[in-house]
């Protein structure tokens, strides 16, 4: 993994979105976007990543913020399968965003906010800590977990 490229296209590379969810994947990665990037929500973007918290944090609470957001105003439509590829899409987008703005943000970072997102996805969605590291097992693995 020392030479993967943590970028929005490198990222989406990697997952495989099942046809029939293509656009409302795509829907949601835009919403989330408009409400990182669009006009006057950039800088405070950029001004919470640049806050105190430790970046992890910072990356896993901010995205699991939006991507509840973009489910709650979906109304019950939004496919929970989803929820963790999109959250995973928007921290890319992030990511790069900080670096070209000149923040500090280390792979090491981007892992461990990524997986504070995912923490914080299975927890409210009643997630046992078992199910999470029986989940978070297969995907170093390689293997397709389990669903919750």
């Amino acid at each position: 993994m020392a030479d993967f490229e943590i970028t929005p296209q490198s990222f989406r590379a990697k997952m495989q979105i099942p046809p029939q969810l293509q656009k409302q994947y795509e829907l949601a990665v835009r919403a989330g976007l408009r409400i990182m990037f669009d006009e006057g929500m950039r800088e405070e973007t950029l001004a919470y990543m640049d806050g105190t918290d430790a970046m992890p944090k910072k990356i896993g609470e901010g995205i699991s913020a939006v991507v509840e957001f973009i489910a709650g105003e979906a109304n019950g439509t939004f496919p929970g399968e989803l929820i963790i590829p999109v959250g995973v899409e928007l921290i890319a987008h992030a990511v790069e965003v900080a670096q070209k703005a000149g923040l500090p943000v280390e792979n090491n970072d981007v892992a461990e906010g990524m997986a504070a997102f995912i923490e914080t996805i299975l927890t409210k969605a009643g997630a046992t800590p078992e199910q999470m590291q029986q989940m978070l097992t297969g995907m170093d693995s390689g293997q397709q977990p389990q669903g919750v």
